[in-house]
């Protein structure tokens, strides 16, 4: 992978031993085939009119992250016989250049799969296994009865492999294929952080966070901050996740799996904003999950973890290979500063503990308000290993210059910052506009700044 940003996807070398020994290493399989009908997988349907209904809206109640392996080798097993009746599906993603090969019956599951990741020729890998000792990690999904109550995932730490069952719900499979890959991926010095990336003018941002704290706000924003400064480039590289070796981030997905309650199915169309507007027109011609069709319209905000996966390309222009300038970390509460600058062990204080505050919308009402706490803001490590993840995290600054800021995008430091008046109750529509391009704009400054040093 070359050290400089790039406008075109190349698979990361992540196998240099591997090379050297005459792997060529990895092609980037052909586009996916057309999408199955999820009813009727003989049919095709066109992504506009794909939505599914899955089994559970969300992850299985019985999920098990630590399943020994006796356990998983049963549960692998099981899937096979399941499998074993027909209709199954294979396909290699390459994750960060890590091939993770997904076995499965449900067609939505293989659908999703194949949109989402960059893909490798199945037979490549397993040869690539045999001959070099590349390892391809191991993933199984067996839908036997649509029972939700049967619902199971399970994940082993020695083998690094998951089984899914009875579960057709793509985001639990999405996070931990990328965990999957991210264990493997970090024997090769390869850092997974769950974080966007954007990259503005030439300069690189990734943006952690917590849930509900703005990044997919200021990460759209930013992508597409040519659309309010014309004199300005934005480009994007992922929206959540990204595969970081030296200073150089790549993306992990080819398409992203995005909420849909971005669009307010209370409105009509010439009362959205302009951004609101595109998202709905780029969703209503997108793959979707979970969205209920109502009189012949797509409703993108009545259910809980609605998704459409899309094509990044439509919504900014994409860049694949961006060196990071400036790290931003994000958190909401009601007693944090607007901004500060942090040095490498204030950083990494402030990662290691994932302090934050459970917004409205995330997680169980009850908890709303709360303090919670999400180590590196990455609930996805399926193996966490604290020594990597902070010599990863200072090795940025330390290394490459790279330097970290925080902002609190909470109303009141908000307001306080940028001069607004409190006037005892939210934002509405004007004023968090208002608020949003203020607090972008504090963090371009802050990247220039970390760009020119």
């Amino acid at each position: 992978m070359s050290s400089h940003p790039g406008t075109a996807y190349e698979v990361p070398q992540v196998f240099e031993e591997a090379a050297a020994a005459g792997f060529k290493g990895f092609e980037l399989a052909v586009e996916p085939e057309p999408l199955l009908d999820p009813e009727e997988p003989s049919r095709t349907c066109q992504p506009g009119e794909y939505t599914h209904a899955t089994i559970v809206n969300g992850r299985a109640a019985a999920n098990d992250k630590s399943s020994p392996p006796a356990l998983i080798a049963e549960w692998n097993e099981r899937a096979e016989r399941v499998l074993a009746r027909g209709n199954a599906f294979e396909t290699v993603a390459l994750i960060g250049g890590m091939p993770v090969r997904l076995r499965t019956n449900s067609p939505h599951l293989i659908n999703f799969w194949r949109q989402n990741w960059f893909l490798a020729d199945a037979d490549v890998a397993a040869g690539a296994a045999r001959e070099y000792g590349i390892p391809v990690v191991g993933m199984r999904a067996a839908i036997e009865s649509r029972d939700p109550t049967t619902a199971r995932a399970f994940y082993c730490r020695e083998t690094n492999e998951t089984v899914f069952s009875n579960t057709d719900y793509y985001g639990q499979m999405k996070s931990w294929a990328l965990g999957a890959a991210g264990v493997e991926l970090a024997k090769y010095g390869i850092h997974s952080v769950h974080g966007a990336c954007i990259e503005v003018d030439g300069m690189g941002m990734v943006i952690i966070a917590p849930t509900g704290t703005g990044k997919s706000t200021y990460t759209n924003l930013l992508s597409r901050i040519g659309s309010i400064d014309p004199g300005r480039r934005g480009r994007i590289n992922s929206d959540d996740w990204v595969y970081v070796k030296g200073d150089v981030a790549t993306p992990s997905e080819r398409r992203i799996y995005v909420r849909t309650n971005a669009v307010d199915d209370a409105l009509h169309d010439d009362e959205m904003d302009a951004t609101m507007r595109r998202m709905k027109e780029i969703f209503d011609v997108s793959p979707s999950e979970n969205v209920p069709v109502v009189e012949g319209s797509r409703l993108y905000s009545a259910t809980p973890n609605s998704r459409c996966m899309i094509d990044p390309a439509e919504v900014a222009e994409m860049t694949y290979g961006t060196r990071i300038h400036l790290i931003v970390l994000l958190r909401r509460d009601d007693v944090s500063p607007f901004e500060r600058v942090l040095g490498t062990e204030e950083a990494l204080e402030i990662l290691e503990e994932g302090a934050y505050m459970i917004q409205p919308g995330a997680g169980p009402k009850e908890k709303w308000g709360q303090m919670a706490t999400e180590p590196w803001y990455n609930p996805y490590l399926l193996r966490p290993d604290r020594e990597f993840e902070r010599r990863s995290f200072a090795s940025y600054s330390e290394d490459h210059g790279v330097r970290y800021v925080v902002y609190n995008t909470g109303t009141a430091a908000c307001r306080r910052e940028l001069g607004l008046p409190n006037r005892g109750h939210p934002p509405d529509h004007e004023e968090l506009q208002l608020i949003v391009r203020g607090t972008a704009q504090r963090m371009l400054r802050q990247l220039e700044q970390a760009a020119g040093a």
